[in-house]
C-alpha cells in the first residue's frame, strides 16, 4: 500500500503544456529510448506518449522527463536508466542515451 502511494505521487508530473511539447520536440515526436514515432504509436496504442520519469524517484518536472512509449515505459518502470537501457536492453544506443542526457542536463528547474 506504501508502495502505490508513493508510486502514484511520482506519477504527477509538474509540467506545463509548454514544456511537454518543447520535450517531445527535442526528441523528434518519438519515443527517446526506441525511437517509435507518435504517428506509429497513435496506431500502434491508441495514445500519446508517455511522460516518463527518468530516474523514478527523482523530480516530477521537466527535467526528469522524456516521452516514451507505452511498451518502454512499462519496460522500464522502477529501474534506473543504466539498469534497464544501458546494461540490459537490445535497444540500447550510444546516441539515444547521449540524447537523453543531453536533454536532462540542459533542462534543469531552477
Amino acid at each position: 500500500r506504501k508502495y502505490n502511494l508513493k508510486r502514484q505521487q511520482n506519477k504527477a508530473h509538474e509540467i506545463s503544456k509548454e514544456q511537454w511539447e518543447h520535450c517531445k520536440e527535442f526528441f523528434s515526436y518519438s519515443c527517446a529510448y526506441c525511437g517509435i514515432s507518435l504517428q506509429d504509436h497513435m496506431k500502434l496504442y491508441g495514445q500519446e506518449l508517455h511522460k516518463e520519469h527518468v530516474n523514478c524517484e527523482g523530480s516530477n518536472r521537466i527535467d526528469n522527463c522524456v516521452p516514451a512509449c507505452k511498451s518502454c515505459n512499462s519496460a522500464k518502470w522502477q529501474y534506473s536508466l543504466e539498469e534497464w537501457f544501458v546494461e540490459s536492453n537490445p535497444i540500447y544506443s550510444q546516441e539515444k542515451l547521449e540524447k537523453i542526457h543531453n536533454w536532462l542536463n540542459n533542462n534543469k528547474e531552477i
